[in-house]
């Protein structure tokens, strides 16, 4: 009688998962930079009001035309914020707006407010990335499991944050996920597909590797199932950089391309 083989998997879920895990292993290693614009957001109104102001596009339910929203228009080219500390202690306000992370506006409801909207940068934790890579033992990796998640260490709830799962709720923690499977990951480094060298490329070879490894444990898979079925798989390391520093480019010919031509 024949073993049965791996589960059978949709290769674009394997190839999705693989993604989600490499951009938090990056992030765990690199962090991820922020940016900030200053932006006018419009007075509060329903949503379907501003749809039909035109200051939004689309359709919308029922519900949703029901609740308050404002809409920002960029009032000048981004800033990137680079990884670091330092840099994710932004002040309270610049150039006489206030600084404002995230969706938390500020203002009377019926006028239009002027901010800096802020992206935090989030600040890696690259010690834990080289306690998991090296660590060769149940004990060890569960101790760079438990530096992910740590609550009293600053910036965990941000680099939790990044990342995003699409299985059950306790895979949605990286930390949780990665300390489930501590002996598939120990017994996956023995494999000749991990990368050994101290080369810069190596290592991001190793956060290519470990995603799909972690891909196909929570997906049911072997880690040499998931390894081969993702041998042509990879993700840059740049992934979260490259975006916003076209972005930014974009943005200042697009102000500059209006100054030029008011």
């Amino acid at each position: 009688m024949t073993r049965p083989g791996p589960k059978p998997v949709n290769a674009k879920r394997l190839e999705q998962e693989a993604t989600q895990w490499a951009c938090f292993f990056y992030t765990l290693r690199d962090g991820q930079p922020g940016y900030m614009q200053p932006t006018e957001f419009s007075p509060e109104h329903t949503v379907g009001t501003l749809i039909t102001k035109g200051l939004l596009r689309g359709n919308a339910s029922k519900e949703t035309r029901k609740s308050r929203a404002r809409v920002g228009k960029p009032l000048g080219p981004p800033i990137l914020i680079p990884v670091s500390r330092a840099a994710a202690q932004l002040p309270e306000t610049m150039q006489g707006l206030p600084v404002v992370k995230g969706a938390a506006i500020r203002g009377k409801k019926r006028q239009a407010v002027r901010i800096w909207s802020v992206m935090p940068p989030v600040v890696p934790k690259p010690h834990v990335w080289e306690q998991l890579k090296n660590a060769h033992t149940a004990p060890d990796i569960k101790k760079a499991a438990r530096g992910i998640g740590n609550p009293s260490e600053e910036f965990s709830k941000d680099l939790r944050n990044a990342f995003s799962s699409t299985l059950e709720k306790w895979a949605q923690h990286p930390d949780k996920a990665i300390s489930y499977y501590v002996e598939e990951i120990r017994e996956a480094k023995k494999l000749p597909h991990y990368p050994k060298t101290t080369r810069k490329r190596s290592d991001d070879k190793r956060v290519v590797f470990l995603s799909k490894v972690m891909a196909g444990l929570t997906l049911g898979l072997a880690p040499i199932s998931a390894v081969k079925r993702l041998s042509h798989w990879t993700w840059p390391s740049d992934w979260a950089e490259k975006p916003l520093r076209e972005f930014e480019q974009r943005q200042k010919q697009v102000f500059s391309a209006n100054r030029e031509n008011p």
